[in-house]
């Protein structure tokens, strides 16, 4: 039963980053909670109780006092692994204009197709990855564009001042939402360990050595937005 009611609540709420609810019903005192104390805790539920139980996200924030004076908050709530979104309309709310990141969330480097303004960056959108920077990697890499649909570049460890600084993007995104991006991601891209300019070293996108050998090299161009221009 649980299992039919979430997937009746996610088709509700499909097109809806979140839900913007009051985080309780009212502010009993405690001669009225000792009163009625299921009735009274079950009404103070109503805005929270579903979360678990339909296994979603929320956060509390505060918000101005109501017209009696008592404290007043709202709830984001979003579906299970948007952590990130729920935190980043709670920031927007209460003027935060620095990102505000999730704690556990992994960095994922990505420099073609999923960029952002490109064709699959979607993909990254639909995990409820957030843009955390621009990146350039070591001089150890070299790109090269692949006979692949929609058109994407390749990413390829060739050692210490044998390729040139890539740039590209960083986003940060849950534990759960890379694993099923890596379990979707077709051949010939694979997501290892890439190192960044800055001494970093992140998971990102690269490909099979044996893609490279028919592809076009597009090193000199420093990254694949600007490979692109050339095209137009």
């Amino acid at each position: 039963m649980r299992a039919a009611v979430r997937t009746v609540a996610k088709s509700l709420l499909g097109g809806y980053a979140a839900l913007l609810l009051p985080t309780t019903t009212e502010h009993p005192s405690i001669a009225g909670v000792a009163a009625e104390p299921i009735a009274v805790n079950r009404r103070m539920g109503t805005f929270t109780n579903f979360c678990n139980l339909l296994d979603m996200a929320a956060i509390a924030i505060p918000g101005a006092p109501s017209a009696t004076g008592a404290p007043f908050g709202v709830m984001v709530v979003a579906p299970a692994f948007a952590d990130q979104v729920a935190v980043d309309i709670a920031a927007r709310l209460v003027g935060v204009d620095a990102p505000v990141f999730v704690c556990g969330g992994l960095d994922l480097a990505v420099f073609g197709a999923h960029l952002r303004g490109q064709p699959l960056h979607w993909q990254l959108a639909e995990l409820g990855a957030r843009f955390a920077g621009a990146i350039t990697t070591t001089d150890a890499y070299r790109l090269v564009a692949l006979a692949t649909e929609p058109p994407k570049p390749g990413l390829v460890h060739h050692g210490s001042g044998l390729g040139a600084e890539i740039r590209g993007e960083l986003f940060r995104v849950s534990a759960a939402g890379l694993g099923r991006f890596l379990a979707a991601l077709p051949a010939p891209m694979a997501l290892t360990r890439v190192e960044l300019s800055d001494g970093r070293q992140v998971v990102g996108f690269t490909c099979t050595h044996a893609a490279t050998q028919a592809a076009k090299d597009i090193t000199k161009f420093g990254c694949w937005t600007d490979y692109l221009e050339t095209l137009e």
